[in-house]
């Protein structure tokens, strides 16, 4: 008879907030790969002067999450043909997010990408 509610609460919860946090986690790890990616061929193509910051803030927006989810480090901006430019970008994900009350506690998950300058054309 005691043996169910420990189940329920101590094994099933748990698990259930797992499942339902997990596309969360994925969520963002995927939106953080595609902002690096993005922001790196915008700067192998458009130089320093790239706008990552609207580029950024458009990703965010475009899977529904706060601006200030993603933040984004350059790394590596090496300026010279066949340069390698490393972004960094860091988005913040929940710890566990609960159906009814939200986001609880944070983690950060970092996406790094590496993007070679080209030798000719634009962005030399």
């Amino acid at each position: 008879m005691l043996e169910l509610p420990l189940v329920v609460g101590f094994v099933l919860v748990p698990i259930g907030l797992l499942v339902v946090t997990a596309p969360t986690w994925i969520e963002r790890q995927t939106a953080a790969r595609d902002a690096a990616a993005e922001v790196g061929r915008a700067i192998a193509l458009g130089g320093a002067d790239a706008d990552v910051t609207s580029l950024v803030d458009d990703i965010a927006e475009g899977y529904g999450l706060d601006p200030d989810d993603l933040v984004v480090d350059v790394v590596v901006a090496a300026d010279e043909p066949g340069g390698e430019i490393v972004v960094r970008v860091s988005a913040t994900v929940p710890a566990v997010w609960f159906p009814v009350f939200g986001e609880v506690g944070q983690a950060t998950l970092v996406a790094e990408h590496r993007e070679r300058r080209p030798d000719y054309g634009p962005g030399r």
